[in-house]
Formats: structure tokens, C-alpha cells, sequence
């Protein structure tokens, strides 16, 4: 129940957060970071939902027509998945790469969708500026939602308690 609860409190922060950062003009993936990081923390049947919820609740408060941040959820919650429990990645430095990837793929196919190939030109700074963004602070989201969630004694994944135990 703790983590339902942590997942659903942090969820609506983030979307809050995104949603803000839109209003003035910035495309900062907040809410696609914290999936990866829940897929790397929690059951991914927990994630799979607070993620297609929550981006169904980001796309309409933000005005689209169509809840294109689904699919794109979805990929992400099943990369974090990926990453952190097949790929093995023990230190947080190693975030980077899919910090970098989480803009383009969250943020991709609703340019596309909505303004085409013709808008892409026109939203790349932003992408290339919330790819940088995300680079840098993602590994800084682990090591914070690690802590706050060893704090609050939440019981996670299988093979991440194997892990802590084994560092």
C-alpha cells in the first residue's frame, strides 16, 4: 500500500512539475524520468499503470486531442525495465545514455502527430535542450528517489534488493 501511494504522490508531483515547465515554453520530461526510474524500482505491473494513467492525465490537462504520451509511457516503462535489471548498471553515472534517449522518445511521436515533419525543425532545440537536461539529472533522480524510498522502507523489485544486498 506504501508504494502505491508513494508512486501516485510522486507521479502527480511530476506531472505537476511538467505541466508548469510546459506553460513557460519547456519540454522537460519529468514524468518519463520517474517511470524509468519506477520501472527500476517497483513491479512493472504497478508502473505500467501509474504510466498509462498519468499520461493520459498529462495529454488532456495539457489540450491534446489524443493520448499519444501512452505508447510513449509504455516504452519507457519496458527500457527502464530493460536497462536497470538486464543490462546490469550498477553506478548511477550510467544513467546518462537513456537520460538523453527519454526526451526524444517521450516527446517524438506527439510532434509527429500533431504538427508532422514540417514541425520537427522547429521543436529541436527543445528536444535537444530536454535531452541534455534529462542527461544530467537523471542519474541525480536515482540516487534521490533510492534515498527517499530507503527511507520510507518501501519493499521493492526482486533482483534490486538482490542487489543492494550484494553492495
Amino acid at each position: 500500500m506504501t508504494r502505491i501511494l508513494y508512486v501516485l504522490l510522486f507521479s502527480a508531483a511530476a506531472i505537476l512539475l511538467e505541466l508548469l515547465a510546459r506553460s513557460f515554453g519547456l519540454f522537460l520530461p519529468f514524468f518519463a524520468c520517474l517511470i524509468f526510474y519506477f520501472s527500476s524500482a517497483f513491479p512493472i505491473k504497478l508502473v505500467l499503470v501509474a504510466s498509462i494513467f498519468g499520461s493520459i492525465v498529462l495529454d488532456f490537462t495539457a489540450g491534446y486531442s489524443f493520448p499519444v504520451s501512452v505508447i510513449s509511457s509504455v516504452i519507457i516503462s519496458y527500457a527502464g525495465e530493460f536497462w536497470t535489471h538486464r543490462v546490469m548498471i550498477r553506478s548511477f553515472i550510467f544513467h546518462i545514455l537513456p537520460g538523453a534517449v527519454i526526451p526524444l522518445v517521450f516527446y517524438f511521436p506527439g510532434i509527429l502527430l500533431h504538427c508532422g515533419w514540417i514541425g520537427l525543425p522547429q521543436f529541436a532545440p527543445h528536444l535537444l535542450l530536454s535531452s541534455l537536461f534529462t542527461a544530467i539529472t537523471l542519474p541525480l533522480w536515482f540516487f534521490l528517489f533510492h534515498f527517499w524510498a530507503s527511507r520510507a522502507e518501501l519493499e521493492m523489485d526482486e533482483k534490486e534488493r538482490r542487489e543492494e544486498e550484494e553492495n
